[in-house]
C-alpha cells in the first residue's frame, strides 16, 4: 500500500492484511514528523540566507571573519564571532577565531571582560561567552556597516 501527500510517499508492507491494517495507524504521525522535518529545512535554509558573505564557517563550525582588518576594531570582531556562533564560544576559542580570522588581538580578553562589565555580553549556561540584546544591536549594526562598505 502506497500512501500519498504532498511530495511525500509512505510505502507500507507487511505480511498480512492485519500487519498492514495496524502500520497504517501510524501514517498521521509519520506525517506529522515528515512536516515538522520539512519545516526546520526551511527554517535552516532562511537561516543560511542571513549569513552575510564575510563569515564563513570551520571544521567544527565556529564563524571566521574574511574581513579586512582595518574595517574592524578587536571589540567589533568578537561581537562578530559571537553573534554567528551557534552557542557562544570560550574565551580560548575566541581568540583562536580571531586568529583564524587574521585578526591579531592581544588584548582580546580584556576586551571581552570591558564587554562583559558593559552589557554587551555575558556568559551561558555553558560557561561560553554570548551576546545580550544589547551587543545583538550592536552586532547587527556592524553587519549592516560592512555590508554596506562591501557593496561600494
Amino acid at each position: 500500500m502506497v500512501y500519498r501527500k504532498g511530495s511525500s510517499e509512505v510505502e507500507i508492507t507487511g505480511d498480512n492484511v492485519n500487519d498492514v491494517k495496524e502500520m497504517i495507524k501510524y501514517i498521521p504521525e509519520i506525517y506529522l514528523e515528515l512536516e515538522k522535518t520539512e519545516n526546520r529545512l526551511a527554517e535552516l535554509k532562511s537561516t543560511l540566507s542571513l549569513i552575510p558573505g564575510f563569515v564563513k564557517y570551520d571544521e567544527e563550525g565556529k564563524p571566521i571573519l574574511s574581513v579586512r582588518e582595518e574595517f574592524l576594531t578587536s571589540r567589533e570582531a568578537i561581537i562578530l564571532i559571537l553573534k554567528f556562533a551557534e552557542n557562544g564560544l570560550k574565551s580560548s576559542e575566541i581568540g583562536e577565531q580571531l586568529s583564524k580570522s587574521g585578526i591579531v588581538s592581544v588584548g582580546y580578553p580584556s576586551r571581552l571582560s570591558e564587554m562583559l562589565r558593559e552589557g554587551i555580553v555575558t556568559r551561558n549556561e555553558l560557561g561560553n561567552y554570548v551576546l545580550t540584546e544589547k551587543g545583538k544591536i550592536i552586532a547587527d549594526e556592524i553587519t549592516t556597516r560592512l555590508e554596506e562598505v562591501s557593496l561600494r
